[in-house]
């Protein structure tokens, strides 16, 4: 499965709940593994991982190969390279192929590739009729933008406008741009699990995508992090504060692993921009003006 000169990062429920960040899970710890790997092939093996199973697609996706690892349930677990070797299988199906040496066309993963740019002069809220859900790798963005994560069970849009995925992006992108953001604005909602705003396919025209988010607070901001992590891998700015990256929650304030991720996005040029829910009451007519005035530099 693997080669010299390869890294294969192996993750066991052990190793993410027994860490003194034990709040965040095992996700976390293989997309910031990844992150270190840098960009050569790298192999990612997970132990009784069904949770994690979307990050590993994910990342298949991006040219990483990934691998479960599920010891017969009559045999006792042998930690041992040909027991893992034997219990092994690629995700989706199939067995690994052992290679002691990897040509170059085995290396240069899809991950590596030429970069797909959307042309500056492409009106940018209307790109794109396909749900992104981070699912496969995000076309890159050229030029200024604002990219916006809002926990909208955190922090819920107006009753008024909870059915119009039309008026909720204007509502907002119009309150950025009053506060000097750049008019070209994405933004993935988080909301519950049965609502009319989870589609397969976007009927609207603007950039806003509803994302489905868990019900339990800390399960539902782990999801958010790993699309925010994958996000500023497929599409780092090119200078420094070029994208802005806003985040719309009260449940990310302070917690040590989320900042470490945070600082990674800062690395990579994005200036980070949190708004806590408000708890004053707001007027549709001029919502969401409030929530953005109170917003604050993520790590000063």
């Amino acid at each position: 499965m693997g080669s010299e000169g390869q890294t294969i990062e192996f993750f066991s429920r052990s190793k993410a709940y027994k860490d003194k960040l034990g709040a965040v899970n095992m996700t976390y710890y293989i997309l910031m593994n990844v992150e270190y790997a840098g960009r050569g092939h790298c192999n990612v093996a997970g132990l009784w991982v069904n949770h994690a199973l979307r990050v590993l697609g994910c990342l298949k996706s991006r040219g990483h190969t990934s691998l479960l690892i599920e010891p017969p349930h009559d045999e006792e677990c042998v930690f041992s390279v040909e027991s893992l070797v034997e219990n092994a299988q690629l995700l989706g199906g199939g067995k690994p192929i052992h290679k002691d040496v990897l040509t170059p066309e085995d290396l240069c993963q899809d991950y590596c590739g030429p970069r797909r740019f959307i042309n500056e002069e492409e009106d940018y809220n209307n790109h794109s009729t396909e749900m992104i859900d981070f699912s496969e790798r995000a076309k890159h963005v050229k030029g200024k933008r604002t990219v916006v994560f809002w926990d909208a069970l955190d922090c819920p849009f107006p009753l008024c406008f909870s059915s119009s995925p039309d008026v909720i992006f204007k509502k907002i992108s119009k309150a950025l741009f009053k506060r000097g953001f750049s008019r070209k604005i994405s933004i993935w909602a988080y909301v519950e699990k049965d609502s009319e705003l989870l589609v397969c396919k976007k009927t609207w025209a603007p950039k806003i995508y509803f994302l489905p988010g868990e019900n339990n607070a800390s399960s539902r901001r782990i999801r958010m992090l790993n699309d925010m992590l994958l996000l500023s891998r497929d599409s780092p700015p090119r200078y420094r504060d070029e994208a802005s990256l806003i985040l719309v929650s009260g449940q990310l304030k302070g917690d040590r692993p989320y900042i470490t991720v945070f600082r990674l996005m800062e690395s990579r040029h994005y200036y980070l921009v949190l708004v806590t829910p408000s708890k004053q009451p707001e007027d549709p007519n001029v919502w969401p003006g409030l929530l953005m005035d109170e917003a604050y530099h993520l790590l000063t």
